[in-house]
């Protein structure tokens, strides 16, 4: 288990086939031998779940932001908690008597008759407790700290799991988020999108790293625009001074801790890196040509550096443009 706060901590079970029945309790022993079970009287009882996967065109809890500082206001011009729900499918879907909540436990919200959404849209929910300040603003509050965002489905469907999201520390403005939108990896994004495709737009990028409470030091961001036929270009800042390095290129988004390395934020299908080295002042300008081919124009690709003696740094997506 790894702590996520100073009474929280986290753990994982390993990946089960779907159709799989999962049992387990928790322990927990103190510095003095105190041993404590959850449930009390594990294991005569235990916690059980049967692993299932969202099925084509399912409903994703698509982004949140347990600590929004300046990012976005509601209709009353208050910095909000918020959860952004994806609609992955091609037809119009009814949310109407769905639930969402902070507790797995608890059924705290229900989205009101005639809510609906899109295909491949997304619809924002306010969790600030305020109904007064419209119809979608759900009956509880983030913690910044961590806890879990749950959808559940409706009443006559018994309630049953649809989505949930587990997390831990938040930084103020920086949201959890699925990339590409409703089915892609789980990751942090640095450039938040509540209201718009986390996938940028054709000629636009966005940052994104590990799920916290990892951290990366080194910062990479775009300096100009991804078009074909043009120079891409991007800044790092904040690896070690004048040590040699390798900027990776990749296509589709993962999120595997690699120990002291860090976290590897991208699938490097593409057999292309770019070597470099860093200034004195820890900082690297990397250029990348990109093809002059119109029919690149909509491909989104990833790129992450590795700096020797720093790790990974985090990663951003680009969608090329014209």
């Amino acid at each position: 288990m790894s702590p996520l706060a100073a009474d929280r901590w986290e753990a994982t079970l390993p990946a089960q086939p779907p159709g799989t029945t999962v049992n387990y309790y928790v322990a927990a022993q103190d510095a003095l031998g105190a041993l404590i079970h959850e449930p009390t009287d594990a294991p005569a009882s235990l916690f059980t779940y049967t692993v299932v996967l969202p099925p084509p065109g399912a409903l994703r809890i698509n982004e949140l932001m347990a600590d929004n500082v300046s990012t976005l206001t509601d209709e009353a011009g208050s910095f909000e908690d918020w959860v952004e729900i994806a609609n992955d499918s091609d037809v119009v879907r009814d949310l109407s008597g769905l639930v969402l909540s902070d507790d797995p436990g608890a059924l705290k919200w229900e989205f009101p008759a005639g809510t609906l959404i899109g295909p491949h849209a997304t619809l924002l929910v306010w969790c600030d407790e305020d109904p007064q300040d419209g119809p979608l603003h759900a009956a509880f509050k983030l913690s910044k700290s961590g806890e879990s965002v749950v959808l559940f489905d409706t009443a006559d469907n018994d309630h049953a799991l649809l989505d949930l999201v587990a997390f831990g520390p938040q930084l103020s403005d920086v949201s959890t988020g699925l990339l590409p939108d409703g089915h892609g990896t789980r990751v942090s994004l640095l450039d938040s999108s509540p209201g718009t495709p986390n996938v940028p737009a054709p000629g636009a990028t966005r940052r994104y790293d590990a799920l916290l409470p990892v951290a990366t030091t080194s910062a990479l961001a775009a300096a100009s625009a991804p078009l074909t036929g043009q120079l891409y270009t991007l800044q790092l800042q904040g690896a070690p001074a004048s040590a040699s390095g390798m900027l990776a290129i990749g296509l589709g988004t993962l999120h595997i801790d690699l120990g002291a390395l860090g976290v590897l934020l991208l699938n490097p299908l593409l057999p292309i890196t770019l070597p470099f080295a860093t200034q004195p002042d820890g900082s690297a300008t990397l250029a990348l040509k990109i093809p002059g081919n119109p029919g690149l124009s909509g491909l989104m690709f990833e790129v992450q550096a590795y700096v020797a003696g720093g790790g990974l740094s985090n990663a951003v997506a680009a969608t090329i443009g014209s």
